[in-house]
């Protein structure tokens, strides 16, 4: 009976060293893929192309976004007319419940800038600028615009510059799509992205 007793002991003190491996195992794999989630990123690039109000080429832009979580990390390439590469530049976007904010600078000069509200429907912002210009962005929440291509629409006003707005269309990952200068006071007329853009050897 006693070794009986002893060898079910043994069984059940195996059975529980199993079960407890089994359960650390099933929270390490939790955490992993919890982490893995959390850090997950996705990466697309785009092309633009900027003209004058004569409909002349003034230069191009190659936007890369990568997104990882409620993180987006804007790279931008500046091609002059002759696609030659004159100045790169990063942004940090964070969006925040219903808010995208936009980060400017490193360390203790870090600066954090509601950029828009999709809080509801012509939702307006004022936010100071990397020039330090104060602007305001007006947003409309579109289905699809008629080309079937934003799910944003932004009237942006540079409140230091009498006068000066642009319309801003963004995709439903807070892309851009087109910005068109509506007031004629910007050098640009429009930005708007292109399928492709060949570089110059």
């Amino acid at each position: 009976m006693q070794r009986r007793n002893k060898k079910v002991g043994k069984i059940n003190n195996c059975l529980w060293y199993i079960l407890t491996l089994l359960m650390m195992f099933i929270l390490v794999v939790g955490c992993i893929e919890k982490t893995n989630k959390n850090h997950s990123s996705t990466e697309v690039t785009y092309y633009y192309q900027i003209t004058n109000h004569e409909d002349e080429i003034l230069n191009y832009r190659i936007r890369s976004y990568k997104f990882i979580h409620d993180s987006i990390f804007v790279n931008t390439t500046i091609l002059d007319s002759l696609k030659i590469e004159s100045e790169k530049y990063q942004r940090k976007y964070v969006k925040e419940g219903n808010n995208l904010y936009v980060i400017y600078g490193k360390g203790k000069n870090l600066r954090k800038e509601i950029f828009l509200s999709t809080h509801n429907n012509d939702s307006c912002v004022v936010y100071i600028n990397s020039f330090n210009h104060k602007i305001r962005n007006c947003l409309s929440i579109l289905s699809k615009d008629s080309e079937g291509c934003c799910s944003f629409r932004i009237v942006s006003e540079n409140l230091e510059i009498d006068g000066g707005i642009s319309e801003i269309f963004l995709d439903s990952n807070y892309s851009l799509v087109r910005r068109t200068d509506i007031t004629g006071l910007a050098v640009f007329k429009e930005e708007i992205r292109i399928d492709s853009l060949i570089l110059e050897k």
